[in-house]
């Protein structure tokens, strides 16, 4: 995958969130309007998938370990960029209990 430049004063502001992953599809990250794109890092010893909670057409995405559609996040990984404009939200999911960090790069929004 292309890596992509995303320093602070392009982007503006950066979201960090802490997730805790289940064995169920659930949502790890709301609507953001201005986003630009994603970090996903895997800390833990868990394999971790996302994916869009929208398919192309905006039908419902549930993530699914190894499925169509997904990101898999390797345990132990630190550099997954997604270009991710749009602001979508995100869904995610794991073969067991999982933790994942993910950095939310934004545009920057003048007052």
């Amino acid at each position: 995958m292309p890596q992509i430049n995303l320093s602070p004063p392009a982007t503006g502001v950066i979201l960090n969130h802490a997730v805790s992953v289940t064995t169920s599809s659930t949502q790890c990250l709301g609507i953001q309007r201005n986003r630009l794109a994603l970090r996903f890092v895997n800390p833990g010893t868990v394999d971790v998938y996302v994916c869009p909670a929208l398919d192309a057409n905006e039908n419902p995405l549930a993530a699914v370990v190894h499925g169509a559609g997904t990101w898999w996040i390797l345990a132990g990984s630190n550099d997954t960029i997604i270009d991710a404009p749009g602001g979508g939200a995100w869904n995610c999911i794991a073969a067991s209990s999982a933790v994942l960090t993910i950095f939310e790069y934004l545009f920057f929004q003048a007052n």
